[in-house]
């Protein structure tokens, strides 16, 4: 008995340990930065308020970000001009928010749809395994999930025809999927605010 009861204590060791680091990995870090509130905000039309953790960098192909001098030293693709690119430190999620995009009725009338909600449903959300849509005082909020990507496209309902959108996008990369990082896509998109829905 003596044997076993000694081999016992150090896989309770091992499975104590293992239950620790999955729990540090999943915890959620306390500083977070915010951007959209400072000076940033008079250099961005229509800028949104996002917060993440101190230890996501923002990526140098950002067409938005706290540096006054971007696109000067290096182009940007002309993909990003209106994105906030964010990579966590093992770069396995990335989070593009876009703050530019309009329905206008000049374009889609023509092709067949009667309202900008007609549009995002069929040429954002065709393809979508889940979709729910949330209405608010000030948006109307698409989601979709996937286990590669969530995409959340918040439609200012304000206005009806030539109404602006923005969008978070959500992308799980290095063989992570979307249980690795709910609890961070939850977190960010609950603290995420368009510049329709912002109060100050």
């Amino acid at each position: 008995m003596k044997p076993i009861k000694f081999l016992l204590i150090p896989v309770a060791l091992f499975l104590w340990l293992g239950c620790f680091i999955v729990a540090e990995d999943t915890a959620l870090p306390d500083k977070w930065t915010t951007f959209g509130e400072g000076e940033e905000r008079e250099r961005f039309s229509n800028c949104f308020v996002i917060s993440y953790p101190d230890s996501f960098i923002i990526d140098p192909a950002s067409g938005i970000s706290f540096s006054p001098t971007i696109g000067r030293d290096a182009p940007i693709p002309e993909e990003n001009l209106h994105t906030l690119i964010l990579h966590n430190e093992k770069k396995s999620l990335e989070v593009r928010a876009s703050t530019y995009g309009f329905l206008t009725k000049e374009f889609y009338v023509p092709r067949g749809f009667e309202s900008p909600r007609e549009v995002i449903l069929t040429d954002f959300f065709r393809n979508a395994l889940t979709t729910k849509i949330i209405r608010t005082q000030y948006y109307d909020l698409f989601y979709s999930e996937t286990d590669k990507e969530v995409f959340a496209l918040y439609l200012n309902r304000i206005k009806g025809w030539n109404a602006n959108y923005q969008t978070l996008l959500f992308l799980f990369k290095n063989g992570t999927t979307f249980k690795d990082h709910a609890k961070m896509v939850e977190k960010i998109m609950k603290k995420f605010v368009p510049s329709f829905a912002r109060q100050d």
